[in-house]
């Protein structure tokens, strides 16, 4: 049976540097182990799904109390577009 393998916000603005949202380097360091997870499952035949999550900039979320100290501009940098999802994924992967 094929695997289903679900890869969860592996997004530019949490993983590369100048992006607001950047996690640094050692969360980048997860990227070559997913990246060899999806190769070897790709190449059983099991899908592959990037599950992104999007937010407009009034979007309730923001108001818990983690967010609320953020500045819009970061806010703003959340809200992308459908249209360009695949921009947002690390090109790595």
């Amino acid at each position: 049976m094929a695997a289903a393998i679900l890869v969860v916000d592996m997004l530019r603005g949490f993983l590369e540097q100048g992006h607001p949202l950047y996690f640094g380097d050692a969360a980048r360091s997860i990227i070559p182990n997913i990246r060899r997870l999806l190769e070897q499952e790709l190449a059983k035949g099991g899908k592959v799904f990037f599950i992104c999550d999007h937010h407009s900039p009034d979007d309730l979320e923001f108001n818990f109390a983690a967010f609320t100290a953020l500045p819009a501009l970061i806010r703003a940098a959340t809200n992308v577009p459908w249209s360009t999802w695949r921009e947002c994924l690390v090109p790595s992967l």
